[in-house]
């Protein structure tokens, strides 16, 4: 297991009998750069990456956990290589990331002054 500290993310990745070489290491950190730019308060990921042989030929497996306040999201993704399903899962988490954004946002603005949307000034 190899572990990063990125931009106060702490990034673990396994790669079980995978060696993984230095573009694919930066690839991965600067994914989460930029996942980070998109949701400040990331506390950390854990990745697991490795390899299954099946009959589609997709057989590069990527998954991972990002840790906010109260929140764990998860993707699972797999390609034919490791650089496409990487793209792909860091796009799924990005989409649960602005959800989760959106959704805190809107927490907030419901009950402006103890007032609940939808109440009215009698």
């Amino acid at each position: 297991m190899k572990t990063f500290d990125v931009n106060e993310i702490q990034l673990k990745i396994q790669s079980p009998g995978i060696t993984l070489d230095q573009a694919m290491e930066s690839h991965l950190i600067e994914q989460i750069e930029k996942i980070g730019q998109t949701y400040s308060r990331i506390t950390g990921c854990e990745m697991l990456l490795r390899t299954e042989k099946n009959d589609k030929g997709q057989n590069c497996f990527i998954e991972a956990k990002i840790f906010i306040p109260g929140h764990m999201l998860f993707s699972k993704q797999h390609a034919e290589n490791f650089q496409i399903a990487s793209s792909k899962l860091f796009d799924d988490l990005r989409d649960q990331l602005v959800r989760i954004k959106e959704k805190m946002q809107n927490k907030s603005s419901d009950g402006i002054d103890g007032i609940e949307s939808g109440e009215s000034f009698s």
